[in-house]
């Protein structure tokens, strides 16, 4: 967080914004990806052990290389599906966050304010410290 705030200091974002990484959040999305993962590579790591050594010879012996696919497979979709959790958390995560921006208290009565956006021209204030001064006297 310390290197994307450092990379987005020259933008100018307003006041009651402040990124950081909530700790409760972490630990929370964290959580239900390693539980997810356990629960789908729990089920075929158990079909697998379950496999007997002759039927694995016989496979072998036959020259066909489906067990090893087969665990590679199992591998790739559990990697998809622990992916696949991660992103739903995150997502679910910031759409509740922007939720929660919504109903923020912004300090001020906001039902009746206009707002509107002023730009500057670089020929006119070249400087940050123009711009800043226009707006402050502004």
């Amino acid at each position: 967080m310390r290197l994307f705030n450092a990379a987005i200091l020259d933008i100018q974002k307003p006041y009651w914004i402040d990124i950081y990484v909530d700790g409760r959040a972490l630990v929370f999305a964290l959580t239900v990806t390693m539980l997810a993962s356990l629960a789908a590579g729990l089920y075929p790591a158990l079909k697998a052990l379950g496999m007997g050594l002759g039927d694995m010879l016989r496979d072998e012996a036959r020259g066909s290389s489906s067990f090893r696919l087969g665990r590679f497979s199992t591998a790739l979709v559990i990697t998809g599906i622990a992916v696949s959790c991660g992103l739903l958390v995150a997502a679910g995560l910031m759409i509740k966050s922007v939720a929660n921006m919504r109903s923020m208290d912004l300090g001020f009565e906001a039902e009746s304010v206009l707002t509107g956006r002023v730009s500057l021209f670089d020929a006119d204030y070249p400087t940050e410290q123009g711009r800043v001064a226009f707006f402050e006297e502004l």
